[in-house]
């Protein structure tokens, strides 16, 4: 957690450079990560949608996640709420049936199973790859005896010119208090978070839908949290937890008129908070498509009436 910004005396620090080993980027392969709209996130990301029944989080993470299947960011959507049946929102996106699970005395073994599609989407993704390595070696009559082995096993079926990185998506919406969020170093679903972006070689996104801060999610997984979207809340605690742990790099003032602006004119508004901007001017946004900054970031003169940012709606 970062340390709350103070308004104290500055104090110079300097700098003495010594011959050494330089913190520098290491120089080897990238790993392969879903392509992503620049308006957006990158992939694969955890995001948290906070905010009482009613509030707007479950409209939100489908437009969310329908403008990713749009832009062809994912490719497969996984959705854990036992009321997936009378969430309109989340049918909209539709999901294959398969890849529902709405049985909540079952979250952990829903968990397994979905970790368990993931790894046969790598193994299928790879598999396909080789394939296609051992088909152009027959086109060019370069192929072996175990080339011809596995063609032969496939049928000799021309493979697809253009092979789709495999990129799933999990939302798992009113499970709050149940067996998914028990806070302990052996539950699946905490070891799922904590590896998600390296899932099996593929990385997993997922969006998760609580009602409170403090207690909808267990500490250990809202640290993995890159992206929190909050919705209007009369909670002013947990609005300060969320400062603190979110927010500490501006002060509490600055923070809660930021979040006032962000929910301002309608009651589905609601405060997107990037961990993982680049640039600390794009931090903060009401809903997803407006930037929000304060003088004490940007040293800029704008007006609270034009910010720049196009004004209230």
């Amino acid at each position: 957690m970062r340390e709350p910004k103070k308004a104290s005396k500055t104090c110079r620090v300097k700098t003495t450079k010594i011959k050494g080993l330089e913190n520098k980027e290491v120089e080897c392969k990238s790993k392969k990560t879903p392509k992503h709209p620049k308006h957006l996130f990158p992939l694969h990301t955890l995001g948290l949608f906070v905010g009482n029944v009613g509030c707007g989080k479950t409209n939100a993470v489908s437009l969310l996640t329908s403008e990713y299947f749009e832009r062809e960011s994912f490719n497969r959507l996984f959705i854990l709420s036992p009321t997936y049946d009378q969430n309109e929102p989340l049918k909209v996106l539709k999901a294959d049936p398969e890849d529902i699970y709405q049985d909540r005395r079952n979250a952990l073994g829903a968990v397994e199973e979905i970790t368990f599609k993931v790894k046969k989407m790598a193994d299928d993704y790879e598999l396909e790859k080789r394939y296609k390595r051992i088909y152009k070696r027959y086109q060019k009559g370069k192929a072996s005896f175990n080339d011809k082995f596995i063609l032969a096993q496939q049928k000799y079926r021309k493979p697809p010119k253009k092979i789709v990185f495999p990129s799933p998506c999990l939302i798992i919406d009113d499970m709050s208090h149940s067996n998914l969020y028990v806070s302990s170093i052996k539950n699946d679903f905490t070891n799922l978070v904590l590896r998600h972006r390296h899932l099996h070689g593929l990385g997993l996104t997922i969006f998760m839908l609580v009602q409170t801060f403090n207690t909808g999610a267990q500490k250990a997984l809202r640290q993995q949290g890159r992206q929190f979207f909050i919705f209007p809340t009369h909670d002013y605690s947990q609005l300060e937890s969320m400062y603190k742990t979110l927010a500490s790099n501006i002060t509490y003032d600055e923070f809660i008129s930021i979040y006032k602006k962000a929910i301002k004119g309608s009651k589905h508004n609601f405060l997107t908070i990037d961990m993982r901007a680049e640039d600390e001017n794009k931090m903060f946004r009401r809903n997803f498509d407006e930037f929000l900054t304060v003088d004490s970031i940007t040293n800029g003169n704008e007006s609270d009436e034009n910010e720049g940012l196009g004004g209230d709606k």
